[in-house]
């Protein structure tokens, strides 16, 4: 009987004591991430790549090859920061629409600036530009979630670069913006 009672007390002091001592909340705060960070990441990636795309000036097959890798780069990477986006470890904060706006207006522009002459230059790359638009209509609909009015923000600062935006062909990113 005596060794009942010592034993329930044990078990009982040690379930409250590993429960007490369990601390999850640290781990997660470690992967989780800002919508800021999430486009500043992105933002790196892709003038990366651009400027390695901007050094391919003639079409020889090594260079198709390499230039439709890089795309593939840029895909990967705007689906990369979506996943992170929409994963639940984004931190929702009030982050400032603006902030956020900026650096992906950014990312948008070098896209919209560097491709059209790339495309010249390695036609075969066309088709994939229906693939960055489909990314970068999932990006933007994942961060305006999270971000209140980044969607209109966005659509005042590229404004004046939706008709290139358009020639390239994004049309389901321009459509979401209402360009």
């Amino acid at each position: 009987m005596l060794f009942a009672r010592v034993a329930s007390f044990l078990f009982a002091v040690l379930t409250f004591g590993l429960l007490a001592s369990a601390n999850p909340v640290p781990e997660a705060e470690k992967r989780a991430v800002t919508s800021e960070s999430v486009v500043s990441n992105l933002q790196t990636t892709v003038n990366s790549i651009t400027s390695q795309l901007q050094a391919l000036k003639t079409n020889t097959p090594e260079n198709s090859l390499k230039a439709q890798t890089l795309v593939n780069q840029l895909i990967v990477a705007i689906e990369t920061a979506n996943t992170q986006a929409s994963s639940g470890l984004l931190i929702k904060r009030a982050e400032s629409d603006e902030a956020v706006a900026d650096v992906l207006s950014s990312v948008v522009s070098d896209i919209g600036e560097i491709f059209p002459p790339v495309i010249v230059i390695f036609p075969i790359l066309g088709p994939l530009i229906a693939s960055i638009d489909f990314a970068l209509h999932e990006l933007v609909i994942s961060l305006d979630v999270v971000v209140f009015g980044l969607i209109g923000t966005l659509n005042g600062l590229l404004f004046g670069i939706a008709g290139i935006l358009r020639g390239l062909g994004l049309t389901l990113f321009l459509g979401l913006l209402g360009l």
